[in-house]
C-alpha cells in the first residue's frame, strides 16, 4: 500500500503504530490495545485509533460497551485538520461554540467513555462573514448546528464601531429527559455592538432564542449582557455577564459539556425555566498558539428545581509535542444532591516515534444498571515508525 502512496502522494508521512495502556475502567484492572495510523501532508493531518479494551472482572473479557454503537467506529478519527485561516475541516473530539453561548457552550464530542464519538465541523470565513457547520457524531449525530456571522458594515483597523448579527440553528435528534421522544432544537438570532478602545473591545448584545419540536415549540427565551475582550501581545482575555429570562418556560440548557456528557445517563435533566431573572458569566483566555481557558457560571431559576451550573476547561498545546485537555463541572437542578465531574485527556510526544496517552474521568455513569459516580483512568505508550512517500 504505501508502494501506491508513493505515487498517488507526493511527500506524504505515514505512520502506523501500537499502543498498550493499563489502568482502572468499570470498576475494575483493564488492559487498552490501541492500533494507531498517522497521515500527515503540508496542509491537512489524520489521525485514527482504534482501542480495544478488556476488564479483569476476574477473568479477562472484552469491554461490552465498545463496538456496539455507530459512535463507536466514528471515534475511529481521533483528529483532523485540513485548510487554512478562510476554510477549514476539523474532526475529533472537539469542543463547539456559538453566539453568546444561549444555544451551543463547549459542547464536546466524543467525552464519554461508554458513547465515543468524533465530530466534524467545517468553518468559512471572509471580511465580512463567519460560518461554521458541525455535528458531534460523524456517523449518527446526536447534535446538528450551524452558526452564521454577518458584519453589519465593512470592518478595516481603524474601526471604532463593529456591530455584527449572527444567526444559529440547532438540533438533538435524541433529547435527554424530560423530552425523550421527537427533535428537540433551538434557532436562535443575536445582535452584538462592540466598540473600539485602542486594541481592546467593549460592547453589549442581545440574543433571542425560540425553541423547535413537539416539547418546546415556539416558546422562547432572551439573554442580553456584556462584553470585553482585552488584547495583549498573543493572549486575549474575554469576559462577558449576561442575565437572561423566558416568559413560557423554555429550558436555558445550552447544548453544553454537561449535556454531552450526560444526556446518556439517568436522572439528567434540563428543567423548564421560569420567567424570573436568571444570569450567566463567562471567562476565557486564549493564546494564538492554541493555548485556552475558559470558567463559566450559570443560574436558571425554576422553584425547586433550579439549575445551577460551574464549569472549566483547559486546553494547551505543548509545541508541537502535543496537547492536554482539562475539564470539571459541578451542577443542580433541585431534584437530586449536586452532581460534580472531572476529566482530562493528553498525548504528549517523549521521543521520536513514542508517545504517552492518559485519560482520566470522574463523573456518574450507569455500571451494572446502577447509577453511581465512577472514576476511570487509563495511561500508555504508543510508538509509531514513520514512511513518507517520495
Amino acid at each position: 500500500m504505501s508502494v501506491a502512496m508513493t505515487f498517488l502522494f507526493a511527500g506524504l508521512t505515514v505512520q502506523p503504530g501500537l499502543g498498550l495502556g493499563v489502568g482502572y475502567l468499570d470498576q475494575s484492572a483493564g488492559l487498552e490495545l490501541r492500533a494507531e495510523l498517522t497521515l500527515s501532508d503540508t496542509d491537512w493531518n489524520l489521525r485514527l485509533a482504534a482501542p480495544f479494551r478488556a476488564l479483569m472482572t476476574p477473568e479477562l473479557r472484552f469491554r461490552d460497551a465498545d463496538w456496539d454503537e455507530l459512535g463507536d467506529y466514528s471515534a475511529l478519527v481521533e483528529s483532523l485538520k485540513w485548510g487554512d485561516d478562510e476554510f477549514m475541516v476539523r474532526g475529533g473530539r472537539l469542543v463547539f461554540l456559538a453566539g453568546h453561548g444561549s444555544i451551543v457552550d463547549g459542547y464536546r464530542a466524543g467525552g464519554h467513555p461508554d458513547h465515543p464519538a468524533a465530530g466534524l465541523s467545517a468553518t468559512w470565513r471572509s471580511a465580512r462573514v463567519a460560518s461554521e457547520v458541525a455535528l458531534d457524531r460523524i456517523t449518527d449525530p446526536g447534535l446538528i448546528f450551524g452558526h452564521l456571522r454577518y458584519a453589519l458594515k465593512y470592518l478595516d483597523k481603524t474601526s471604532l464601531w463593529i456591530p455584527s448579527l449572527g444567526l444559529t440553528l440547532a438540533m438533538d435528534p435524541h433529547p435527554a429527559e424530560p423530552q425523550t421522544t421527537g427533535l428537540d432544537g433551538r434557532v436562535g438570532v443575536d445582535l452584538e455592538s462592540l466598540w473600539r478602545l485602542r486594541d481592546h473591545r467593549v460592547g453589549v448584545y442581545v440574543d433571542g432564542v425560540m425553541g423547535l419540536g413537539p416539547a418546546w415549540a415556539y416558546r422562547h427565551r432572551f439573554h442580553a449582557g456584556f462584553l470585553a475582550t482585552w488584547f495583549e501581545r498573543n493572549w486575549r482575555l474575554s469576559a462577558r455577564l449576561e442575565g437572561r429570562r423566558s416568559a413560557d418556560g423554555l429550558p436555558a440548557g445550552p447544548y453544553d459539556n454537561l449535556y454531552a456528557l450526560f444526556r446518556h445517563e439517568q436522572y439528567f435533566v434540563r428543567p423548564a425555566a421560569s420567567d424570573a431573572l436568571g444570569f450567566g458569566a463567562q471567562v476565557a483566555l486564549n493564546h494564538q498558539r492554541g493555548h485556552s481557558m475558559t470558567l463559566r457560571l450559570a443560574r436558571d431559576p425554576y422553584g425547586d428545581e433550579s439549575m445551577s451550573r460551574a464549569e472549566g476547561r483547559l486546553s494547551w498545546a505543548v509545541s508541537k509535542r502535543g496537547v492536554l485537555y482539562a475539564a470539571a463541572g459541578r451542577w443542580e437542578t433541585g431534584r437530586e444532591p449536586p452532581s460534580w465531574y472531572a476529566q482530562g485527556e493528553g498525548r504528549m510526544r517523549v521521543t521520536k516515534g513514542l508517545a504517552a496517552w492518559l485519560k482520566l474521568r470522574r463523573m456518574r455513569r450507569v455500571i451494572n444498571n446502577a447509577e453511581e459516580a465512577v472514576v476511570d483512568v487509563m495511561i500508555g505508550l504508543s510508538g509509531a515508525l514513520a514512511i513518507r512517500a517520495q
